[in-house]
């Protein structure tokens, strides 16, 4: 992985991700079943080896990982970012979880959101973003269009949640369509 920055937004410093982020606190997020209730995280039994293997995973390529600290409450440490940027075709796909319960319902979601789009399409060589949902992640579908993101496909009932077929949604950005 080539040198992450740091993006900055007024109430939160988006951090490139380190081992002192490797904490219970955050093992816990992941195995929360209310924090993670949408994601495909929801599947798994999360460690501290497996977040650090995660971590690792994106050591030696383009992607980013980054942790998310807010500072206007003194929270700390509230969630984490990804882009999984293809350079071939300049699209990066990108991710976000607020995992402390504190922090939900206080827009950090959505600011940190277009932060990364703005130093995605600022500072790397990124065309277009991409990200995709569960149709029932409401709050996360008002993130992507709120953002500015416009509908780029369904995959109609392709992952079972809580029992049942659901759609995920997919949304994308482009450069030239970008207001930060």
């Amino acid at each position: 992985m080539s040198e992450t920055p740091q993006i900055t937004t007024r109430r939160l410093t988006i951090v490139p991700f380190t081992e002192r982020f490797l904490t219970p606190q955050y093992v816990g997020w992941l195995n929360d079943p209310e924090v993670v209730r949408f994601s495909t995280q929801r599947r798994r039994v999360h460690t501290l080896e497996s977040c650090r293997d995660y971590w690792q995973s994106y050591f030696g390529t383009p992607h980013r990982f980054w942790a998310i600290v807010e500072h206007e409450r003194n929270l700390g440490h509230i969630g984490n970012m990804n882009a999984y940027i293809d350079p071939h075709d300049q699209v990066a796909d990108i991710g976000i979880l607020i995992g402390n319960k504190a922090a939900w319902r206080l827009g950090y979601g959505l600011e940190a959101w277009r932060a990364l789009c703005g130093y995605l399409f600022g500072s790397e060589v990124v065309r277009k973003i991409s990200a995709g949902c569960l149709a029932a992640n409401l709050p996360m579908a008002s993130i992507m269009s709120r953002a500015g993101m416009v509908p780029d496909g369904v995959r109609a009932g392709h992952s079972l949640f809580e029992g049942k077929p659901m759609d995920i949604i997919h949304a994308a950005l482009f450069k030239e369509d970008w207001q930060a």
